[in-house]
């Protein structure tokens, strides 16, 4: 071969990889890391590491006041960090690492004119914070920063558990976005001042603007510590093998839904109750069964917070009881159905509208292992069994700036769940998440853009392969199965992502990336055309090997010890 020729085909290959490189580089979702440390007092919960502090980009920032911490995922706009002097009064704070910022990051903040410095408080567990200072320091995750990011900071604060013992902030939060990018702080404190405004940044928010990540978005699956099963945090889109299919989506009133109904039923085998299903076990405080109630669906709470006729109706049925100590309600461990019940296939279903376009109720199902939690110091003196109903009533009308509290779904609801935002199309979307398959990998290491504009998200169809139950397999124990049981792996599934109903036909529509390939000049674009087709067949060659050789880190592991059962219930 002439010299040339080979020279020439180096050149088209470099040029190839840095072409593509540069193009999957610009806009490419980011997926947050998980820690495996586990979190209580009322867990176990686990959560996302991340670092904060910094404010000089010509620095690196390890010679940089920082401190790497990890926070539980959830909130909007302003993340939040507390210092080592808020935990002195505490033994059990700060378990996830605290940050004392250099003596000059608030400074901005406090000198200004009438200083907003508010309070934390949310009732559904206890917590208060503050008063809050604002900083304009760095946040990293995943190798990515975002300076002068929103950040509020404080060195006091307690949670007041439901039973009166106080203790430590174990973590703090790392914000989901907002409807805006960023926020402006008027160091004035009037409107209309000229050159006064400061502005932070919200994390995601600009890795958005920086064209960093693909949209302004994310997707979330808390995952289950109990089970070593890491959850899913991505910015600019989601983790495909962490939502199974059908998905609900919301447009109006995207930060809640309404919860239509409370269920118990049995995914396989026979039922660990008197009866093999029950519905219409969402209950309201006056007593109405049957009757719809807005829920927001929020990480930063633990608990599930709900009427109390609906608490008090499910311990009806349930080896649970209300223990007036601690203000929770205990399993009774030594009741003959509770290990029946939480090691069995049943689960806890919330009922959800179908999503536009749908005329199927969506139905998310907590199987009862994931309710089976601990409590430990400071709420009791040894480790106790409860179950994270909670009785709560919204606070509706208070005085500004307090909005409209509504009923809570936690982190508890999320281990089992998955949600994912679009903030520039104001879509929400929800839908079930599958267990903790092989090795806690669900259904597979799965990321995917979400476009600026979309309305919709694939997920894995369960209309004829029931993914929920293979994800389970082999974590739970099937009573007295009345079907046939075999040690035959059944035949691997076929792919079947479907794209939920949309409010809004995109046929039509170009993505970001169909955009900007339209402005590439005609010879880059075949450059591009033939370096893809090389690269998914190299991509496809190996996950064909992968497959044969039974991995899972490319969708639903298939190795089943029992034969499917078919569509879910």
């Amino acid at each position: 071969m002439c010299p040339c020729t080979r020279l020439a085909r180096l050149l088209l290959y470099h040029t190839l990889y840095f072409v593509l490189f540069a193009v999957q580089a610009a806009q490419a979702a980011l997926d947050v890391p998980w820690s495996s440390n586990k979190y209580g007092p009322d867990g176990p919960w686990q959560a996302v590491k991340i670092r904060v502090g910094g404010n000089d980009p010509a620095l690196k920032l390890d010679n940089q006041n920082h401190a790497d911490i990890e926070v539980y995922p959830g909130g909007t706009y302003d993340s939040f960090t507390f210092s080592s002097l808020a935990c002195t009064p505490f033994a059990d704070c700060g378990k996830g690492g605290t940050w004392d910022p250099d003596a000059t990051a608030m400074l901005w903040f406090e000198g200004m004119t009438g200083a907003w410095h508010p309070t934390i408080q949310d009732k559904t567990y206890g917590l208060t914070a503050g008063s809050l200072n604002y900083t304009q320091r760095a946040i990293t995750v995943a190798g990515k920063t975002v300076w002068n990011a929103s950040l509020s900071h404080t060195n006091t604060g307690n949670i007041t558990h439901l039973n009166g013992k106080m203790g430590g902030m174990q973590l703090g939060f790392l914000s989901l976005g907002a409807a805006e990018t960023s926020q402006t702080f008027d160091t004035a404190w009037e409107e209309g001042t000229a050159g006064q405004n400061v502005t932070a940044y919200l994390f995601n928010g600009k890795l958005y603007e920086d064209k960093t990540i693909s949209s302004y978005s994310y997707g979330l699956h808390i995952g289950s510590a109990a089970f070593e099963y890491p959850g899913s945090l991505v910015f600019g889109g989601y983790n495909k093998g962490h939502v199974i299919g059908p998905v609900t989506s919301m447009f109006k009133d995207f930060d809640r839904i309404d919860l239509l109904d409370i269920t118990i039923g049995v995914k396989y085998g026979s039922s660990p109750f008197e009866f093999a299903s029950k519905d219409n076990l969402l209950i309201s405080d006056t007593g109405v069964v049957g009757s719809s109630q807005q829920v927001r669906i929020d990480p930063k709470t633990p608990y599930l917070s709900l009427p109390d006729s609906t608490c008090e109706g499910l311990a009806d049925v349930l080896p649970i009881k209300f223990d007036q100590t601690t203000r929770f309600y205990h399993w009774q461990v030594n009741d003959p159905s509770y290990k029946k019940i939480v090691t069995s296939p049943a689960y806890l279903g919330f009922v959800f509208p179908p999503s536009l376009g749908s005329t199927q109720n969506v139905t998310v199902k907590v199987p009862f292992a994931l309710l089976n939690l601990t409590l430990d110091s400071p709420i009791v003196d040894k480790p106790t069994q409860y179950f994270p109903c909670q009785s709560f009533t919204p606070l509706k009308g208070q005085p500004y700036p307090v909005p409209d509290d509504y009923f809570r779904l936690g982190r508890v609801f999320l281990q089992a769940a998955f949600i994912g935002q679009n903030w520039v199309s104001k879509t929400t979307w929800m839908g079930q998440a599958p267990g903790p398959g092989f090795g806690g990998f669900g259904l597979g290491n799965q990321v995917i853009d979400i476009k600026d504009k979309d309305t919709t998200i694939e997920s894995w169809d369960s209309a004829e392969i029931n993914y929920f139950n293979q994800t389970w397999a082999g974590h739970w124990s099937i009573i007295d199965s009345p079907k046939p049981r075999t040690n035959n792996t059944p035949t691997a599934p076929t792919e079947s992502p479907t794209r939920e109903a949309t409010h809004e036909d995109k046929s039509d529509s170009l993505s970001v990336g169909a955009k900007a390939g339209i402005g590439i000049g005609a010879g880059t674009v075949v450059v591009i055309a033939m370096g893809i087709a090389f690269l998914f067949w190299r991509t496809r060659t190996k996950r064909n090997h992968e497959n044969i050789q039974g991995t899972y880190a490319e969708g639903p592991y298939t190795k089943q010890p029992y034969v499917d059962d078919g569509p879910g219930d």
